[in-house]
């Protein structure tokens, strides 16, 4: 049993004087009833224009049993037609294999991009490719993409896609699955870890002041998603002599308040920017 495509083989007649320009293959559908030209690509195939005495049968319809004829063509005609070869069947159509991943490369802070081998149609075209994703190497693979066949980028060992909206500095795995007319085949192996590239941390949210002194106020903020350096800027202005300058502060990312104070005992107002 074989699934969409096959291969026919014939041997050679004899041209009789004139040329074989060709081969016109007819093919008997359910094991019984005419004979009728090749269909391929949704083309009726009239000759093959070519000598060779071989042609890949593709797009046979599954669960079917076929026969095949062929006859030779020169510029006389088209000749008598061979002996029915033996009757072949076709599997019944099933959900694709899974693919293979083969590599996740080209990690920018925020997306990867996942090379995999295609998976076999087994007797229906496949159709869409699924990918999924694992984050920070916990719980179970999401689907995040489903793509048709014609938007996925064709490589030469298989196809690639990019993945996108990634968060930086975290590690990932990756798994696709085929599509076709049947269904959705099994996942493939996951992929090799692959970690995004770090970046800056986000803004941590508002300061909030309180406990404001002559001489200290007390800032408190929530932290950010990444730990960070945390610069404080703030503007004193001495209303006696009319002058500003700016002063900064650093605390560690792992604190979530700081207290500002200075040594001047004057009149000073602050402003935390």
């Amino acid at each position: 049993m074989i699934w969409e495509t096959a291969t026919l083989h014939w041997k050679t007649p004899n041209d009789h004087g004139s040329e074989i320009t060709g081969y016109h293959i007819s093919v008997q559908i359910g094991g019984g009833g005419d004979y009728s030209p090749l269909v391929q690509h949704k083309m009726i195939i009239e000759s093959t224009d070519s000598k060779r005495t071989s042609m890949k049968l593709v797009g046979l319809e599954s669960a079917t049993t076929l026969r095949f004829k062929v006859a030779a063509i020169n510029k006389l005609g088209t000749g008598p037609s061979s002996a029915p070869s033996k009757v072949i069947r076709t599997k019944t159509a099933q959900e694709p294999s899974a693919p293979k991943i083969t590599a996740v490369k080209h990690a920018t802070s925020k997306g990867v991009t996942v090379h995999w081998a295609p998976a076999e149609e087994r007797g229906s075209r496949i159709t869409r490719y699924l990918v999924y994703r694992q984050s920070k190497l916990e719980g179970h693979f999401d689907e995040i993409m489903d793509i048709a066949v014609s938007e996925v980028l064709k490589t030469a060992s298989g196809y690639s896609q990019r993945i996108s909206k990634l968060d930086p500095g975290t590690k990932y795995a990756f798994k696709v699955a085929a599509a076709n007319g049947i269904g959705i085949g099994a996942a493939s192996n996951s992929s090799e870890p692959v970690q995004t590239t770090a970046t800056v941390a986000d803004a941590p949210a508002k300061p909030h002041i309180s406990n404001v002194k002559a001489d200290s106020v007390y800032l408190s903020w929530k932290p950010p998603k990444k730990k960070q350096w945390v610069t404080c800027h703030w503007l004193q202005d001495y209303s006696a002599r009319r002058r500003q300058r700016w002063l900064r502060r650093t605390s560690s990312g792992h604190e979530k308040s700081l207290n500002l104070q200075t040594n001047r005992k004057s009149q000073t107002r602050w402003s935390l920017v």
